[in-house]
């Protein structure tokens, strides 16, 4: 009878180490290529995303006074 009870927790043990497992990896994955971005690089992008953004922002405005 002992046995049969320690095999269930064997098997419980088992069957919450593998989607742990699985969704470790997938997260490490996912957000590897984050920390592969160095800070420096970081910035230029927020910069450039600034740059964009203003950019739009002006053709907006340009494409108001035309219009009126």
């Amino acid at each position: 009878m002992e046995l049969h009870g320690f095999l269930k927790i064997i098997i419980i043990l088992f069957a919450l180490a593998v989607p742990i497992a699985i969704a470790t990896l997938v997260y490490r994955t996912l957000f590897s290529g984050l920390n592969s971005i160095p800070s420096s690089r970081r910035s230029d992008i927020a910069a450039s995303d600034a740059e964009k953004q203003e950019q739009i922002q002006n053709q907006k405005q340009v494409e108001k006074d035309a219009d009126s």
